[in-house]
């Protein structure tokens, strides 16, 4: 996700955010979603990151949130 956002490869990162919001909830690896919020936070000051980019990984950062034994 970094590396694309870096060569400001939209489309491709959204469809990697696209398939983060389904497997997300599951993460368990500290380390994994340490980077993956780095990522995200990274995004966030990316100038020219469209909407459509900022939405989705929006989701991923609520959906990492979430507390996957809350059921």
């Amino acid at each position: 996700m970094d590396s694309l956002i870096s060569v400001r490869s939209w489309r491709e990162a959204e469809r990697a955010g696209e398939i983060l919001l389904s497997a997300v909830a599951g993460m368990a690896s500290v380390v994994t979603l340490d980077l993956l919020r780095r990522t995200l936070e990274n995004a966030v000051h990316t100038p020219g990151v469209p909407v459509g980019l900022r939405e989705v990984l929006e989701q991923v950062r609520l959906g990492m949130d979430d507390d996957p034994y809350d059921v």
